[in-house]
């Protein structure tokens, strides 16, 4: 088969599609051993028309910050806040450990939290935040060394977040987005759902699922989803986020993962370290969005180096900027990998 042949310096579509990205940088690295101060950013999106494998890099900004001082039970944390902003009300409140003293191999695990546990308690006593069963938590233990640990608690992103509609969409989307022709699937750990918005003359219109069993629509930390436009210009818009400063995990599965980078800088394979060390083997396989088509990539055994399987690039290959934080990409693994992570550009460990 013929392969095309990409210069390396002729970056013109990864331009296009990063054309309105702007954030802010933030000034040095975090690490480990040190809690940082939140830094907001933003970011900007591009979806034209057709099929687009969408990621988004940034948090939702955390509703409450603390520390963790004991684990009274396998399901509850007693914790120490330093900051709640909590309605109470937010989406699949989910708690990540930003940093662990007794043992830094734990930074990064996430957990469900159960949302009425979230509000100070009004009688005083301990605050005791309740840890939900879900196929989201990247654990199913809560270690001791958790104790004296550093937590932030993050609402996750929705639908009407990106896109609008929903019963209280964000002001800048009191208008939805997207058309009712428009479609957007999430993966999730036991298959895809897809959704659309449902027009109503009297309200706004809601997301539906369509397909698979009707789950919340939300997009948790590392999780791609794919965006189908049948019509209209290139779609733009922009979300108000948190920047990440400690690891991401995301585990992952046997077969296909979409995944979303964990900082909003364009990326090179050599930021993901898929290395043999860290479980990557020959089998497995990297595919990243170009246009409408999926690249494929494989880890050269022999030569301990990259190569691409479709098209003919030159340079190195793991040095190309070949992600953009505004798109996700896919991992497909011959084995699951529960212990997948990715470390943000402003993290040093």
């Amino acid at each position: 088969m013929k392969k095309d042949h990409l210069i390396y310096t002729s970056a013109s579509g990864l331009k296009s599609i990063l054309a309105g990205f702007v954030a802010i940088t933030l000034m040095g690295s975090i690490s480990k051993g040190q809690v940082a101060s939140p830094v907001l950013t933003h970011q900007t999106f591009t979806i034209p028309s057709g099929t687009t494998y969408v990621g988004i890099s940034i948090l939702k900004p955390a509703i409450l910050r603390g520390s963790i001082s004991s684990i009274p039970s396998p399901e509850h944390l007693a914790i120490q806040t330093t900051f709640n902003g909590s309605t109470g009300l937010e989406p699949c409140p989910f708690m990540e450990i930003t940093d662990c003293p007794s043992d830094p191999t734990l930074v990064g695990e996430r957990f469900c939290i159960d949302s009425s546990s979230l509000r100070t308690p009004s009688q005083g006593g301990p605050h005791v935040l309740a840890v939900q069963r879900s196929a989201a938590n990247t654990r199913s233990d809560l270690p001791s060394a958790f104790a004296g640990a550093s937590f932030s608690i993050y609402p996750a992103w929705t639908l009407v977040d990106l896109f609008g509609g929903g019963k209280q969409p964000p002001l800048l989307k009191a208008g939805a987005l997207v058309a009712s022709c428009d479609t957007v699937t999430l993966v999730h750990g036991t298959g895809s759902t897809k959704y659309w918005l449902k027009a109503d003359k009297s309200k706004s219109p809601e997301w539906r699922a369509t397909t698979g069993s009707s789950l919340t629509p939300v997009i948790l930390p590392g999780d791609g989803f794919i965006v189908e436009r049948r019509l209209g210009k290139p779609l733009r818009f922009s979300i108000a986020g948190e920047r990440r400063q400690h690891l991401m995990r995301r585990p992952l599965r046997k077969g296909l993962n979409l995944i979303s980078l964990p900082h909003p800088e364009t990326s090179s394979i050599s930021h993901l370290v898929l290395t043999p060390e860290q479980g990557w083997n020959s089998q497995d396989m990297l595919l990243v969005p170009n246009g409408q088509a999926l690249r494929r990539f494989s880890w050269d055994v022999g030569n301990r180096k990259w190569q691409s399987l479709d098209v003919c690039l030159d340079g190195s290959i793991e040095d190309l900027p070949l992600l953009a934080p505004d798109r996700s990409f896919v991992i497909e693994k011959s084995s699951p990998d529960p212990d997948f992570s990715l470390i943000p550009r402003s993290f040093v460990p």
